[in-house]
């Protein structure tokens, strides 16, 4: 290397020459380095991300920082075609096989999963806006002490190809007993990561409005079913007599206060609604239309006596439906199922249900 070069090296060694190749090989060596830590990339707007130690097992996970765990991707949002914010089915733009190489449940049946599936109880944390909200379990065991987000080894041979639930254990932990919880899904700060992403969809809106007892087992529940999605949705038609005896219905459910212990009230039959076409499987509610139904829900046990929270589960269609069942010319099948609004009522056998807060917050 002849001298010229070091004159002007030595010319330029304090002024922003020499800042910008002393940048340009600091840059080099990050990208030498970091390339491969997770924790360097950019991170996308909405996430899933599993930890990089796989000795963490969920119950570790819990006992610590979720902000000091180094991370790996799994599933992120340039992969989504579109996450429904109300039922918590995630659309993917390809089969969800190659998120589960070590599955193999296709291969190996039902009896036979992978030791993905088994009691390593693998955790996933979930990303909002680079924000570490909350984690949760791949898990074919849904056996927990309280609410958990899973997704599940179990279901994931019985949804359809191109879609992932991130399911929610915190109804019954035995027949009659019920431990409520804010549901970490619906944080408002999912919400915004997956609208800031573009793979926001609002799906069904189910919210009861008024709620009266006809009997110590019959109830009468007004309720509004919106859809909030960017698509006309197909739910179930439930003025349609077959649909009533032959898919899942909204069910009620009261929650003591004092016990947690619960009581289901089923479906039984409609008052007044705003379905048409009896004969029809499916109704199309249009995006950004909602519809006023009034049904009749019904307990094999004369249950209500004291203070409760009240609630309703609102079922879709079957997991299992492919793209070919499920899409439209003018929507799509709406699948899952989505919970109503909570009430804090009390009830006394001559004043009959009072509602104290018709959406109760849990914290």
């Amino acid at each position: 290397m002849n001298s010229s070069f070091f004159k002007i090296f030595s010319r330029t060694r304090d002024n922003s020459y020499f800042v910008a190749i002393i940048l340009l090989l600091g840059l080099s060596f990050l990208h030498c380095t970091g390339g491969n830590d997770p924790d360097n990339e950019a991170l996308p707007k909405f996430g899933i991300y599993m930890p990089v130690d796989t000795t963490i097992t969920y119950e570790k996970l819990q006992t610590m920082n979720l902000d000091t765990v180094r991370i790996k991707k799994w599933l992120t949002d340039d992969m989504i075609d579109y996450y429904d914010y109300s039922s918590h089915l995630i659309y993917l733009k390809v089969d969800k096989l190659s998120f589960f190489p070590e599955s193999q449940w296709p291969l190996l049946g039902f009896s036979h999963y992978h030791a993905f599936w088994q009691q390593k109880r693998i955790p996933f944390i979930i990303l909002g806006e680079a924000v570490r909200i909350y984690a949760g379990v791949f898990t074919h065991n849904r056996t927990f002490q309280k609410p958990t987000p899973y997704i599940s080894g179990r279901e994931a041979s019985s949804v359809a190809d191109d879609v992932i639930k991130i399911a929610l254990y915190d109804i019954e932990l035995s027949n009659t007993e019920y431990n409520l919880a804010k549901d970490v899904r619906s944080s408002s700060q999912i919400g915004e990561a997956l609208k800031s992403a573009g793979i926001f969809s609002g799906g069904i809106e189910f919210k009861i409005d008024d709620v009266k007892i006809i009997g110590g087992d019959t109830l009468e529940v007004s309720a509004t079913v919106k859809n909030n999605d960017r698509n006309n949705l197909y739910i179930f038609n439930l003025k349609n007599t077959n649909i009533i005896t032959s898919k899942p219905l909204p069910t009620v459910i009261l929650v003591k206060k004092d016990q947690l212990s619960g009581y289901k009230y089923y479906f039984n039959n409609i008052i007044s609604s705003g379905f048409t076409g009896a004969s029809d499987e499916y109704f199309r509610l249009e995006k950004g239309k909602s519809i006023n139904l009034k049904f009749i829900a019904v307990s094999p046990q004369n249950a209500i006596s004291n203070d409760y929270f009240l609630y309703c589960d609102f079922h879709g269609e079957s997991y299992q439906f492919n793209q070919d069942k499920r899409i439209k010319s003018d929507g799509r099948v709406w699948m899952g199922k989505t919970r109503s609004n909570y009430m804090d009522i009390t009830y006394d056998s001559t004043t009959g249900i009072t509602i104290k807060n018709k959406d109760y917050k849990f914290e």
